[in-house]
């Protein structure tokens, strides 16, 4: 008998558990939809705070990326973010204060004139300063992460005057919680 009773609670626990691995994998499907939806109204509220003399905003992939031109934000030499760069950030902020169910990446960059230490410093000091504005404006602090790539991500030719003002840069990417878009 009480090899009977182990059995059967055996089978009773082995079915729990795989009906429950069945319940998690079901409730884990992330609604496609719902972080599409997001993220294309994401673009939309962020484009119409972000005009072509101040950067550029894409979706690109499960992301939204913006991209702020760093002459138009710092000016030479400084991490002090300008009075027309603030203004931006501010009303960004907003934006994304209200977009709680993402993470906010901002990454620095520079151009390749002068050492790659002092460049790295410098990046990490912007996006530092673009962050610690964020935070300001309404951003919680817990969702954003920042890091100074220096010269290291150049997306246009350093030897040409406008290749290096288009690497000088600040890039803000827009991540979704994606648990926090579960069906």
């Amino acid at each position: 008998m009480k090899v009977l009773l182990v059995f059967l609670f055996s089978l009773f626990v082995v079915g729990c558990a795989s009906t429950s691995e069945e319940v998690v994998t079901k409730a884990k499907t992330v609604s496609k939809e719902k972080v599409s939806a997001f993220l294309d109204q994401s673009v939309h509220d962020v484009q119409a705070v972000i005009g072509s003399d101040v950067g550029t905003v894409m979706r690109k992939g499960d992301q939204v990326l913006i991209t702020l031109k760093g002459d138009q934000s710092f000016n030479h030499d400084s991490a002090i973010v300008r009075a027309e760069g603030e203004m931006v950030l501010k009303q960004l902020a907003g934006i994304l204060a209200e977009a709680p169910d993402s993470r906010i990446f901002i990454g620095g960059h520079t151009d390749s004139v002068g050492s790659e230490e002092y460049n790295r410093a410098l990046s990490t000091k912007r996006a530092t300063s673009v962050s610690d504005l964020m935070t300001t404006y309404g951003v919680d602090s817990k969702r954003v992460g920042v890091f100074g790539f220096g010269e290291s991500a150049p997306i246009a030719d350093n030897k040409k005057a406008a290749g290096r003002q288009d690497n000088r840069r600040i890039e803000i990417r827009l991540t979704p919680i994606f648990d926090n878009f579960l069906e």
